[in-house]
């Protein structure tokens, strides 16, 4: 795949996460170089605390660690925070909704409805247990980046691939259906119109035109990123004259997004979606051919800036740096015994530069 596009276009890629593993200085310089490099101006940090990548399962240092990138970089950035635990009082999750926005996060983000995730919790965000980070969000109109559901194609595959095994995207009658993950994060999206809502990786709806269409039109506070999926790419590039309209005609609701994780890993996706976006001529993805839709420089500009911009206040919120010591605190005197020796040594780098 050749790089086909303009560094030269003022970028905010939207969908960023952390190597839980890493040493936090080396996020920040990975972060710096990578920025640097791809011609990125600004981004958008999303913590993700019960992902599979964490360890242990849970990392409950994740949206301390956005809050540090989101000082330390020296591009503008919009921090996310994510559940790093899961509740069954709704008034838990509230005062979980203003703590973080008071500790200066722009937004939520949300693992919940991944299948895996969904299965493992036992319920979904239209469960009465979340209504109250709901009600609190709704109230301050948040942004909320939801992961919602994998490829269709992870559902009851007779011969999967050992790829698709390794990365656990296979998905049996023991996990919820697509189309009834859908539902539950319908109700969500007509429940809380006060909020914004941005859907990851084209809600993976890349091979259902008109279901896609009608959720825009339904849903005027939905959004949708171009977070790879390669998949996606390629269903656009089946028929490439309704997408392209699609793209032109909503391309105030279109977000660009890579899953940088400042380590490298993304720059491939980061690669594919602005090739496509921009280029001219068709290449290569993993086999497939993907075929390039050149959109306009006013189009790009929406799904680079604009969107964000609509969504978002010009500069992200500061942070409470006494909020931001205090939650450090708060995990060392409560939470140290879930901590590996580089949360600890993680730790001790946050809890002595938010230090009065």
């Amino acid at each position: 795949m050749t790089n086909q596009y303009d560094k030269t276009i003022p970028v905010l890629d939207h969908h960023c996460h952390i190597c839980f593993a890493q040493p936090i200085e080396e996020s920040v310089q990975g972060y710096e170089a990578l920025f640097h490099r791809l011609g990125i101006h600004r981004a958008g940090l999303l913590s993700c605390p019960d992902s599979s990548h964490s360890e242990g399962g849970v990392d409950i240092l994740e949206n301390l660690k956005m809050l540090y990138l989101k000082e330390r970089l020296s591009i503008p950035c919009y921090a996310y925070a994510g559940f790093t635990w899961h509740w069954d009082e709704p008034d838990r999750y509230a005062d979980f909704a203003g703590q973080m926005l008071d500790m200066g996060f722009d937004g939520f983000k949300s693992l919940t409805m991944h299948p895996r995730n969904r299965k493992e919790l036992g319920k979904g965000l239209n469960h009465p247990s979340f209504r109250g980070f709901f009600e609190t969000a709704d109230k301050h109109s948040s942004v909320m980046v939801c992961h919602v559901g994998d490829p269709r194609t992870s559902w009851h595959l007779d011969n999967p691939s050992e790829e698709m095994i390794r990365l656990g995207r296979v998905y049996d009658e023991s996990n919820l259906s697509l189309d009834q993950l859908y539902d539950e994060m319908a109700e969500v999206i007509a429940t809380y119109r006060n909020m914004k809502f941005v859907l990851a990786h084209f809600y993976f709806m890349s091979d259902n035109y008109e279901r896609v269409c009608r959720l825009l039109d339904e849903n005027p506070h939905v959004y949708l990123d171009l977070t790879p999926g390669g998949v996606m790419y390629v269903h656009f590039t089946k028929d490439p004259e309704l997408w392209r309209e699609f793209f032109l005609k909503y391309s105030d609701r279109i977000i660009l997004g890579s899953d940088h994780y400042a380590l490298g890993y993304g720059e491939i996706r980061y690669d594919l979606a602005r090739s496509f976006l921009e280029g001219t001529q068709p290449f290569d993805y993993y086999g497939d051919t993907v075929s390039p839709f050149c959109l306009p420089r006013e189009v790009l500009d929406n799904i680079y800036w604009n969107n964000i911009h609509a969504l978002q206040p010009p500069m992200p919120r500061p942070v409470d740096r006494a909020l931001a010591y205090e939650h450090c605190r708060y995990i060392a005197d409560c939470c140290a015994h879930q901590l590996t020796a580089q949360g600890t040594a993680n730790l001790k780098v946050m809890t002595e530069f938010w230090k009065p």
